[in-house]
């Protein structure tokens, strides 16, 4: 049995070790430093949260969603970058 602050704290260390496992992708084998990496997750977690709330759906289904969602805007975004010169 756990209680919710304990969970809240599993929760936190999940979400810090998935974003420090995607800095360590960028950063040490792609050898890009990552400016905008927690604008897209606040993105994604806004999305899940949203469609969560809203639209009633489960969590996970959420996640993947959102996901995609951040996703999207990435790449308008990328897309609207590169042509900058």
């Amino acid at each position: 049995q756990c209680n919710n602050y304990q969970l809240t704290i599993v929760n936190s260390a999940i979400i810090y070790f998935i974003s420090a496992m995607g800095y360590t992708v960028m950063l040490g084998m792609g050898g890009m430093m990552p400016m905008a990496t927690v604008t897209f997750m606040g993105f994604g977690a806004f999305f899940t949260a949203q469609l969560s709330k809203n639209f009633g759906l489960p969590t996970p289904l959420a996640g993947l969603l959102a996901v995609a969602g951040a996703t999207l805007i990435a790449y308008i975004l990328s897309i609207m970058l590169v042509r900058l010169s």
